[in-house]
């Protein structure tokens, strides 16, 4: 059976959430996680608008590991820094 989603419990950013989805531009892989202690962040990784495309975000899906998965946190809270810089509270860290 096709896994629509993988949850990884890691020492250094708790649960990390991989899941597909799909947005206007075609399929994805989102990624969510606690930020803090009360706000959920996400990000998605979109795919090309095809069968090769939903193909291939479920074979990466299936094939992911947990090193993946904190990868992804780290590039999402990495990007977000400077966008949360100077904002009333900075929940990335």
């Amino acid at each position: 059976m096709t896994k629509f989603a993988r949850l990884f419990e890691t020492e250094e950013h708790g649960q990390i959430l991989l899941k597909l989805g799909d947005n206007a531009e075609g399929p994805t892989i989102e990624v969510y996680f606690m930020a803090d202690a009360f706000n959920l962040a996400g990000a998605g990784l979109s795919y090309e608008a095809s069968g090769a495309g939903v193909f291939k975000a479920m074979q990466d899906l299936e094939k992911a590991t947990e090193k993946d998965a904190i990868r992804l946190v780290e590039l999402v809270k990495q990007k977000a820094k400077p966008i949360l810089k100077g904002a009333a509270c900075d929940t990335v860290h």
